[in-house]
């Protein structure tokens, strides 16, 4: 689908309310255009009700024009102008609405359904993640407000605190930060029809064990899911580097937990496969050499599974060199030399510290550049990275979705790696 912006001032003013819903600020220029195709736009007369509290709904909506009123149990809590919009959390997880929601004069909704996000999600399940961090958020946003308005604090309610609906009762409504947004995405994985986590397929599998196993006696491993395996591959090796710096606390676990996002009900699973590891002396490498077999030729997908130990080697506890060195000696059993583990341990530490235009980094490195490389060599190299680092391309070579934030930030430093390099022969 072409990116360009259209020309029509009213579908561009369309967009712009789109792309003001947090939830949806997870879609790049083309997903927002191809949902906002799909979109319906309702007229409402004054007094009609868009959403009926305890109704059952799999629809968000966003107020283009008018003024709307909010009602729960019957009495007033809020209202809604343009730009405000409800219902996030029937669209993604088919929670009842938690609010009667009627127009106080005649009004303009976009109305967003199920049907017309399904596409999107089907195609990219990686939204799932993103859009339960959104949510998690918004939700821990409405928590804050309610609680105000209750204890008299708030002196009032905006347009957005009424988007919060029940989440049920199996809902994860004492979970904060990456425990909601993990169950969250749950929920939102279930109404859309999407598969498990990969942390519960990784674990919870006879296969993935198998692998494990038939990897530690020789057996090559099984290429019929790639996810798991790149999975398997993270916790397992975690556990060696762990036992390698004699760091025996769990640390590890927590970190990959915190970066990940990995669900309360997943956790346990993660931890077994872990610590069977842990306590194993067999070693690695036997399954570090399967592993590159396994994805030979995707050098963004192993830089990427390093990325992820390098993350997991700050975790405190034991010896940090020792975690670092262990790290190297996997990316060379991938077929890394120790100019190329310096650029992913160059891109590690930049994106740990916070992506900033107007620090200093070390461009070349991060880009594999020299300082004589020239404009032309520049370019095509630097378009290579950025399709070998796409994160729609990872995950279609076997990086699961849940670790599509990394990608995200991996490509982010490499687009700013490549400005700074503009910048420096005054290209830019």
């Amino acid at each position: 689908m072409n990116d360009a912006p259209s020309t029509d001032p009213s579908a561009n003013e369309d967009l712009h309310f789109l792309s003001a819903v947090d939830v949806f600020q997870v879609l790049d220029s083309a997903e927002l255009s191809e949902l906002h195709g799909r979109s319906h736009l309702r007229e409402v007369a004054a007094g009609i009700a868009v959403v009926t509290e305890g109704a059952a709904g799999d629809s968000l909506y966003i107020v283009k024009s008018g003024f709307l009123r909010v009602d729960q149990g019957g009495i007033e809590v809020g209202s809604l102008s343009p730009g405000d919009f409800f219902g996030e959390m029937s669209l993604l997880t088919g929670a009842p609405r938690s609010a009667t929601v009627k127009a106080a004069e005649p009004t303009t909704v976009f109305e967003i359904t199920k049907a017309d996000l399904a596409p999107l999600m089907q195609r990219h399940p990686q939204l799932a993640q993103r859009m339960g961090q959104a949510l998690s958020e918004r939700q821990g946003s409405n928590l804050k407000k309610t609680m105000d308005w209750q204890g008299g604090l708030g002196g009032g309610l905006d347009g957005s605190f009424e988007t919060a609906e029940p989440t049920g009762s199996a809902a994860p409504a004492a979970e904060e930060g990456p425990g909601l947004a993990s169950a969250l995405a749950g929920r939102i994985r279930g109404f859309f029809g999407l598969p498990a986590s990969i942390w519960k397929r990784a674990t919870s599998a006879g296969e993935a064990l198998s692998t494990v196993r038939g990897a530690f006696a020789g057996a090559k491993p099984d290429s019929g899911d790639r996810q798991i395996a790149f999975t398997t591959a993270i916790v397992l090796l975690a556990a060696k580097m762990a036992a390698s710096a004699g760091s025996y606390g769990g640390a590890e676990i927590d970190v990959l937990s915190d970066s990940f996002a990995i669900a309360p009900e997943d956790i346990a699973g993660v931890r077994r496969l872990y610590d069977g590891a842990l306590g194993s002396a067999k070693g690695y490498e036997p399954y570090a050499r399967r592993i590159h077999e396994m994805f030979e030729g995707d050098a963004g997908v192993m830089e990427e599974l390093i990325g992820v130990l390098l993350r997991v080697a700050d975790a405190p506890g034991g010896d940090g060199p020792k975690k670092r060195a262990f790290v190297g000696t996997v990316a060379g059993l991938f077929g890394f030399d120790a100019s190329e583990f310096e650029r992913l341990e160059t891109i590690h530490e930049r994106t740990a510290a916070g992506l900033d235009a107007s620090d200093d980094m070390d461009y070349l490195k991060i880009l594999g550049f020299s300082a004589d490389t020239d404009e032309a060599t520049a370019k095509t190299a630097y378009r290579r990275l950025v399709v070998d680092n796409h994160p729609d391309k990872l995950i279609a070579r076997g990086v699961p979705a849940e670790f599509v934030e990394q990608a995200n930030e991996k490509l982010a430093t490499i687009n700013l790696a490549y400005d700074r390099f503009r910048q420096a022969r005054g290209l830019a």
